[in-house]
């Protein structure tokens, strides 16, 4: 019998652990060698402000807080969109990461539909404000005055970036609608000054004016007297601000006119169900 013991291999669990410990191990290095490689990769080399900028891209930049050769992958576009959006001058902000290393801002002004006097320093200044009701900056140029101004709301001290409430947000919206669909009728529009934020009932002893039908008929929302450019007429109304009730305000104020009674008028009235108007006193 021979005396030369025999030597056994290792076992098969003990084999697969030092594969994998290999493996695990040459991973490791593989990722150390690609993180190094891909490191300009992964940071931000350019951003680029993209739509109708109201802002120069210098304070686009300073404002989102983007630094060039910041970790892209930390990049929070959340946080980035929140600090644009709180610009009183854009209504809307986007932000995107493409790869490799490019943010991309995207950027919506707001519109002015309507101007609004406002106090600060004790001074009224005229003041755009946005469908969404916001005053988001002083009138400055003559342009910017030739829009409809919207009255009959206390503002007191407010500054630029607040919010005129909500009270006249309907109107201000039926106001961006009717610049959108009929440029022509929103010019016609001088004032708009709000009366009252609550349905009322319509008074009586008015007389009816002939060939034009009730444009706010049944509408519950904020009463309002609407100016007129070619009329010093204005027009009680109730509810929506919107191309039917301008067309029958030409249309009943044209025909008063032909009658010859239209500067004996004190108010034409279309909060019920016909067109009534109310004579002057004296």
């Amino acid at each position: 019998m021979s005396n030369v013991a025999a030597v056994r291999s290792p076992a098969p669990a003990l084999r697969a652990l030092r594969l994998a410990a290999v493996a695990l191990a040459a991973l490791g290095a593989a990722w150390l060698v690609a993180r190094v490689a891909a490191g300009p990769l992964l940071a931000v080399r350019s951003v680029v402000v993209a739509g109708e900028s109201p802002l120069p891209e210098a304070e686009v930049l300073l404002a989102a807080g983007i630094r060039a050769g910041e970790p892209l992958l930390g990049l929070d576009p959340t946080a980035v969109r929140a600090r644009l959006e709180a610009l009183p001058l854009v209504r809307r902000a986007e932000v995107r990461v493409l790869f490799p290393g490019t943010v991309r801002l995207t950027l919506d002004r707001r519109e002015a539909v309507a101007l609004v006097v406002a106090e600060s320093g004790g001074r009224s200044l005229p003041a755009l404000v946005d469908a969404d009701g916001t005053i988001f900056a002083l009138a400055r140029r003559a342009e910017e005055t030739d829009l409809p101004v919207l009255s009959g709301i206390r503002l007191g001290e407010v500054g630029v970036g607040s919010s005129i409430g909500a009270g006249a947000a309907s109107l201000l919206a039926d106001l961006a609608v009717l610049a959108e669909r009929s440029p022509a009728l929103f010019r016609a529009v001088s004032e708009v000054r709000i009366e009252s934020t609550a349905p009322t009932e319509t008074s009586g002893g008015a007389a009816a004016a002939e060939g034009a039908a009730g444009a706010s008929e049944g509408m519950a929302g904020p009463e309002f007297l609407l100016y007129l450019i070619s009329s010093p007429v204005p027009v009680r109304a109730r509810g929506s601000l919107d191309e039917r009730l301008l067309q029958y305000s030409l249309m009943a104020q044209e025909l008063l006119s032909n009658q010859g009674i239209l500067n004996d008028i004190q108010e034409l009235d279309f909060r019920g169900g016909e067109v009534v108007y109310r004579m002057k006193e004296g």
